[in-house]
């Protein structure tokens, strides 16, 4: 019989392994595999997922406590149920898929369920592919996924436009007894040509604020928002703007408001004393030439007071343009339109962060949701 093509030759001098020298093994290289006993020993492959499936979702259940801890999500234990308006929610309850659920225990919808994230001004369940847990989104945002992080921020933002306009009712300006320094500004975020370039719009705020209060500052809308598309800008606050802001936040609450050249802001109003500090450049004359002199941003100011007496301070709007200044870094090169909604939406986020200077954001955060899902349910 011939040997087959290909086939390798053996070595000379080489032995034949036989089925009795294969089946021979060293004491030392023999090594008995273990069986374990059921339940100890080794685990097989379905009891390890099973583990590491528990330890995934004790981990969900301690993220959603810490989260309840700092009031950025709700505990729906003992409350109404949003579905039926009539039952009341049981304890909380981790299901197999690690999702926290509280069950409505009677009413007319007993049994339905109630996520951590419903109702929430920041976070959502989603719906179809868009349907996300509550840890996959916390994994999201500290990796790459931008549009979850779009969709949060401006859910964020938009929550926090909510607590700052309701908020901003309640602040009073000065008091009865002292005297209190306040400064008003306006300043534009935003310009672009209109549709037919014909016009140009404006984005255009006023702003007021209480020195050594960053929590005070007031914020408004101008209606000075169009002008023609040359124009370098919108010109200064109007007095139908500034009369009803000044009325009704300032009238006889002994005030020294500190404001620009504008005329605007020469409105008299009881219990408010009023100066103002040019900043432009003055030319005068000195010994016989006329000298250009660097504008003045600041300058003492002596008020007599309606009591009797005197005061002196300083004038300027340092404070209230430092804001701006933070208003815009806040707001950045993001693409936003004047009169848009996202414009105005980022710049309430912007004014509750001003607010909220040199406190912990992530506290502050927490009671804000705690406050407006509180007054709901």
């Amino acid at each position: 019989m011939k040997r087959p093509a290909g086939a390798m030759k053996r070595p000379a001098g080489a032995t034949i392994p036989t089925k009795k020298m294969m089946s021979k093994r060293s004491d030392k290289a023999f090594r008995p595999f273990p069986v374990p006993k059921r339940g100890k020993g080794i685990m097989g492959r379905d009891q390890s997922a099973m583990k590491q499936k528990k330890k995934k979702n004790s981990m969900k259940e301690d993220m959603v406590s810490m989260l309840i801890e700092d009031n950025i999500l709700i505990d729906w234990s003992g409350r109404i149920c949003p579905h039926c308006g009539q039952g009341k929610l049981g304890n909380r309850r981790v299901q197999a898929d690690g999702a926290v659920k509280w069950q409505c225990n009677s009413g007319r919808r007993r049994g339905k369920q109630v996520g951590a994230c419903h109702g929430h001004p920041v976070f959502s369940d989603g719906n179809g592919q868009s349907k996300m847990s509550l840890m996959n989104k916390i994994h999201l945002l500290l990796n790459v996924n931008h549009k979850a992080i779009e969709r949060m921020s401006k859910y964020l933002d938009a929550a926090r436009q909510r607590f700052v306009e309701k908020k901003e009712e309640e602040i009073v300006f000065g008091g009865d007894k002292e005297w209190v320094d306040v400064e008003a500004d306006e300043t534009v975020f935003r310009a672009a040509l209109s549709a037919d370039k014909k016009t140009k719009e404006w984005e255009q705020w006023a702003g007021c604020v209480e020195r050594g209060r960053p929590q005070s500052l007031v914020l408004r809308r101008t209606n000075n928002d169009t002008t023609v598309p040359k124009a370098p800008g919108p010109g200064a606050i109007t007095k139908s703007d500034w009369k009803p802001f000044l009325l009704s936040r300032l009238h006889h609450h002994k005030v020294i408001l500190h404001s620009d050249g504008a005329k605007s802001y020469n409105i008299r109003a009881d219990g408010v004393l009023h100066d103002w500090v040019v900043h432009a450049r003055k030319r005068k004359t000195i010994c016989g030439k006329w000298v250009w002199l660097k504008p003045a941003f600041t300058k003492l100011v002596r008020h007599k007071l309606p009591e009797g007496g005197s005061i002196l301070v300083k004038g300027g709007t340092q404070i209230v343009d430092r804001a701006w200044q933070f208003l815009k870094e806040h707001i950045g090169s993001r693409t936003l339109k004047p009169k848009s909604r996202a414009l105005a939406s980022r710049i309430r986020s912007g004014q509750w962060e001003h607010w909220n200077k040199g406190n912990d954001l992530w506290v502050a955060t927490g009671d804000m949701i705690y406050e407006e899902m509180g007054g709901v349910y």
